[in-house]
């Protein structure tokens, strides 16, 4: 992951192979009801992760975006994320670092809830 500290151009980056920018794409995504399945949160990539963002931090994904995308955040990176990495990556203002942290916390502990429950599953088997 490389962190970086320029600001965000509002417009995230076209994908591969689309005239139309992640944000566009996202915004075409997330128009209906989605179900984000944590149990796969680490197995997202960065598109999903946008996804993730615009629900859960849809006041800053906006702000946001372009960074996620340059500096390629995955679920396996966006779990964890600190308040120091997100200020390396370039979020500079504390409450929006912080409203976001809390919904990283939220994620996270959706995470633990489901291994626990699996492993819970998993010993009840047995």
């Amino acid at each position: 992951m490389a962190l970086s500290n320029q600001g965000s151009t509002g417009n995230c980056l076209p994908s591969k192979g689309s005239n139309r920018t992640i944000r566009e794409q996202i915004t075409t995504r997330t128009s209906a009801p989605t179900s984000i399945p944590v149990r796969k949160v680490h197995f997202w990539q960065t598109d999903r992760v946008l996804i993730w963002l615009k629900k859960y931090c849809s006041l800053y994904y906006s702000d946001y975006c372009d960074l996620f995308h340059k500096n390629e955040i995955t679920g396996r990176i966006l779990i964890t994320l600190t308040d120091q990495k997100l200020l390396r990556l370039g979020i500079t203002n504390s409450v929006h670092r912080k409203e976001i942290l809390i919904q990283i916390l939220k994620l996270k502990l959706n995470w633990d809830k489901y291994q626990l429950q699996e492993l819970q599953t998993n010993f009840d088997e047995n």
